[in-house]
């Protein structure tokens, strides 16, 4: 289980039944922590998942992003403002990081990272 499973939400012509498990993917326990940090990489129950390896465990602002414009492209405005509104949060506690843990929110990385900036523009924007 990777971030990659998830990819699916940005097909807009996605089949109904498919939208539901790939959501229900998205909240489970395998990519999202009850304290609702975002989205981690990869699957947070997996025995060689690592909260600070590239691709192996960490949120990325620009993928909460992209996965929050996924949702919206199927009307699951809901959803996608809670993952907009944690990955604000994220950023305000951490700074402009390259990448976060997914346990405890701190910030990973580079700092003062410009994709990081242009999606926190986006999500205050909108």
């Amino acid at each position: 289980r990777t971030i990659l499973s998830l990819g699916p939400l940005l097909d807009p012509e996605l089949p109904p039944d498919v939208l539901a498990a790939v959501v229900a993917e998205l909240e489970s326990p395998h990519f999202r922590t009850a304290g609702g940090l975002g989205v981690a990489t990869y699957d947070l129950l997996a025995p060689d998942f690592d909260r600070r390896r590239y691709w192996r465990g960490p949120v990325w602002a620009n993928l909460n992003w992209l996965l929050a414009r996924g949702l919206r492209a199927h009307g699951l405005d809901t959803e996608a403002a809670a993952l907009e509104r944690t990955t604000v949060r994220l950023i305000e506690a951490a700074g402009m990081r390259e990448y976060f843990d997914p346990l405890t929110g701190d910030g990973l990385g580079s700092e003062d990272f410009s994709w990081t900036a242009a999606v926190l523009t986006d999500i205050l924007r909108a």
